[in-house]
């Protein structure tokens, strides 16, 4: 299968983009580089990285794709106080503008995945696909809204429920962005 990686260099990607190999999937990935030389460690190499904001996709970039996994986002809480904007604009709109690129160049699965802090804090008692949103930072709460605000989808992704701490989402087409709030 031919999977794009969006943010395929960030704190997700760069551990992701090796198992999905590692299963014999081909990998291409798509990062801004916003962070590119801010590395913990060594990343990923061998496969193809494009370099282009989530927001510029066109299908002619997505065409040909068995499936996307979306994972690019501002996830740096202070940013999303210094410019909660930019925040939105990436996390909420660009994942929406995402997906319906690869809807319209015909792209079967588009997998969607956050964190555990789109619950928030939990308490004592763990936290499954079913609970509550409760988030706390300016990333999680653009997050929301990209899977509050979205009707299902005849585009669903076959993949299984990621873990308890991160909801799959196969509702991110058909929204628009511009009726979301940024408070």
């Amino acid at each position: 299968m031919k999977v794009l990686v969006d943010g395929d260099r960030g704190y997700i990607g760069a551990v992701l983009v090796p198992f999905v190999r590692s299963a014999g999937h081909e990998v291409v990935g798509l990062d801004v580089g916003w962070y590119d030389g801010c590395d913990f460690g060594e990343q990923p190499g061998g496969y193809e990285q494009r370099t282009g904001d989530i927001r510029d996709v066109t299908p002619d970039d997505v065409e040909g794709f068995d499936a996307v996994i979306h994972l690019a986002a501002i996830s740096n809480d202070p940013i999303g106080h210094l410019n909660p904007e930019a925040t939105y604009g990436v996390n909420a709109h660009g994942a929406v503008h995402m997906a319906k690129m690869a809807k319209a160049a015909g792209v079967p699965r588009f997998l969607f995945s956050s964190s555990c802090s789109l619950y928030g804090a939990a308490g004592d008692k763990p936290v499954d696909e079913t609970g509550q949103f409760n988030p706390v930072t300016r990333t999680e709460r653009a997050r929301r809204l990209l899977r509050t605000a979205c009707p299902s989808s005849p585009m669903t992704t076959s993949a299984p429920r990621t873990s308890a701490t991160q909801r799959r989402t196969d509702r991110p087409l058909g929204c628009e962005p511009t009726s979301w709030s940024t408070t």
